[in-house]
């Protein structure tokens, strides 16, 4: 059967007896063993301002769990850029809009008052939309 290694040779000579105690100072740990040795006991105080919840002169009252109520305008503030980002959104939107319409209006009123052919009426109808994609493409690529 398998005898196994002998102990001795992996982790030295077996010594019954505790060695000496040794001063603070003296004592060291060996690399295999620090990531087993124990942390010391360290006490910590928080300092007695981080647990304040008492209002001071310039602020109103604290909520119950210490934090202050947050408000409508307060949300606003800090979504300011956001908001503004939205807006300027639905503002392009609502050009293109108007934009469509208006172009859509001159040229359905270019093509009922000119005499084209069936072709000639099928490239100025086909130019709307590539117009607006090649103009998507230009703004896009700047």
């Amino acid at each position: 059967m398998f005898e196994g290694t002998d102990l001795s040779m992996a982790y030295g000579p077996y010594d019954p007896e505790p060695p000496a105690a040794m001063p603070a100072h003296a004592q060291q740990v060996h690399p295999a063993q620090a990531s087993h040795a124990q942390a010391p006991d360290v006490q910590y105080a928080p300092p007695p301002a981080m647990y304040n919840t008492q209002p001071g002169p310039d602020t109103q009252a604290a909520a119950p769990g210490g934090f202050y109520p947050e408000t409508f305008w307060d949300r606003m503030a800090r979504k300011k850029g956001d908001l503004v980002k939205v807006i300027m959104i639905a503002l392009m939107i609502l050009l293109a809009l108007s934009l469509d319409c208006t172009a859509r209006h001159y040229l359905s009123t270019y093509v009922d008052s000119s005499i084209l052919t069936d072709m000639q009426e099928f490239i100025v109808r086909l130019s709307y939309p590539v117009a607006v994609i090649l103009i998507v493409w230009v703004i896009k690529a700047w």
